[in-house]
């Protein structure tokens, strides 16, 4: 930060204020012109500083101040206030504070003041004039950037013709190919205090402390479009954050233990079912509860389990993108309790009872068991003894009907067929003249 450290009696100072946005630290316009407060030795004074926006540019301010009634010795502060919006975040606000010191318009060797001015006649072996200084001062010099401008140098040593190697004075103190260059203290002690002392002044003119820039570290937004380096910590932190599904506050006076209204953008019924929430501050900080109920209108969540107390208005919580099943659900798919007294009831009424009945029937069991061992070797022989009688009677039954119901077919000749069409029998029968039946053949 280049601001003035003297200021001489009766003039003015000068310097420029450049606001940046707080994302991209790009040149940009504050929100309002910035303000500059003045302090003359300490206290607070009602003067004035010009403050005016430079034509054709992005976030750059001439200003000026010329103070009144100032004696040699006093010393101002200047306090710096602007506000910008960033492009992805809200506004920041840019302080900053330096001094000046006012001082005699000229002084000597020995610091004394100089009654009549400055001696200009010898100035570097040239004589000078007032008219050449003041062409100076209004031509050469811009105290908007502290810059000197149209100034001509002249080489009086060597005249440049071309592509030809230099022999003048500035040659010889450079030297070939720059090696003089060595020469001049790059990484001494007092370069790097400059260096350092430049950086920090850089610094001190974004954020007004380390901690306001760590603050802008842990502050900035993770996206997969500036954050997506492979195995990078912006990603990493990244990913873990797609576990967290919606932070949220509620938003709800007369919230209870179960129920409150929340400032959640989901305007669909239902949308946060079976997640879960836990509350990140207040007195409830670390309570976690299973979502059962979300009301898109209102934005009413609904817990299935009371919280220890009712959520202050106000208090911070995150839903964390994890599917659950609520002990309500998972109830509704197991006998009730009802159901399970019942069983229960009937099992100790009914289990003796049924265990008498289990064991009347094994004694059965086993009678019936006694009596096939020592009953069935006679009941299959008379089994047998019946098959074989039944048989024999079947077989003479057969050959009876047929001889004695059978129909006599080729009446008056020496042979005739009877047959039982219904038993599928026939017998040929050899009969004499008289009719007497002689031998008989079964088909």
């Amino acid at each position: 930060m280049n601001r003035p450290k003297i200021l001489h009696i009766g003039g003015t100072v000068y310097w420029v204020l450049r606001t940046y946005d707080p994302d991209t630290m790009v040149l940009k316009d504050a929100d309002s012109t910035p303000t500059v407060v003045v302090r003359k030795n300490g206290s607070s004074v009602g003067d004035s500083v010009t403050i005016t926006k430079r034509s054709a540019t992005t976030g750059i301010y001439d200003c000026s101040y010329n103070p009144a009634s100032e004696i040699e010795g006093d010393k101002f502060t200047i306090e710096e206030s602007a506000t910008v919006t960033g492009t992805t975040t809200g506004s920041a606000t840019y302080t900053a504070s330096w001094e000046f010191t006012v001082m005699a318009v000229e002084r000597g060797t020995d610091s004394a003041a100089l009654a009549s001015g400055v001696n200009v006649t010898q100035l570097g072996g040239d004589t000078q004039s007032l008219t050449d200084l003041k062409d100076f001062a209004d031509a050469g010099y811009d105290p908007a950037t502290n810059k000197v401008q149209g100034v001509v140098l002249v080489d009086t040593l060597t005249t440049y013709t071309g592509n030809t190697v230099q022999t003048g004075d500035a040659f010889s103190r450079i030297g070939l190919a720059g090696v003089g260059l060595s020469n001049i203290p790059w990484n001494n002690t007092a370069w790097d205090a400059e260096v350092q002392s430049e950086v920090v002044d850089a610094l001190a003119a974004f954020w007004t402390s380390p901690a306001t820039l760590v603050d802008l570290v842990w502050d900035e937004i993770l996206t997969g479009a500036t954050h997506n380096i492979t195995n990078s910590a912006g990603k990493r932190l990244r990913q873990v954050n797609a576990f967290q599904q919606t932070d949220g506050t509620v938003n709800d006076a007369g919230a209870t233990a179960t129920s409150f209204v929340t400032d959640l953008a989901s305007s669909v019924d239902n949308f946060y079912n079976d997640s879960m929430l836990v509350f990140t501050d207040g007195a409830l900080a670390g309570q976690v509860r299973a979502i059962t109920g979300y009301v898109g209108e209102t934005k009413t969540i609904t817990l299935e389990e009371a919280l220890t107390s009712a959520p202050a208005n106000g208090v911070a919580f995150t839903i964390v993108s994890i599917h659950i099943h609520p002990v309500s659900q998972i109830q509704s798919g197991l006998a009730t309790q009802s159901s399970v007294d019942t069983i229960d009831n009937l099992l100790d009424t009914e289990m003796p009872a049924l265990t008498l009945a289990v064991a009347n029937l094994q004694t059965s069991v086993n009678t019936i068991d006694d009596l096939l061992d020592t009953e069935m070797p006679a009941l299959t022989s008379a089994v047998a003894a019946v098959q074989t009688d039944l048989t024999t009677t079947m077989l003479w039954t057969k050959r009876n009907a047929v001889i004695l119901t059978g129909i006599i077919s080729s009446a008056g000749t020496a042979t005739e067929v009877f047959t039982v069409s219904s038993l599928g029998i026939t017998a040929t029968v050899s009969v004499d003249a008289s009719g007497n039946r002689s031998a008989v053949v079964w088909s």
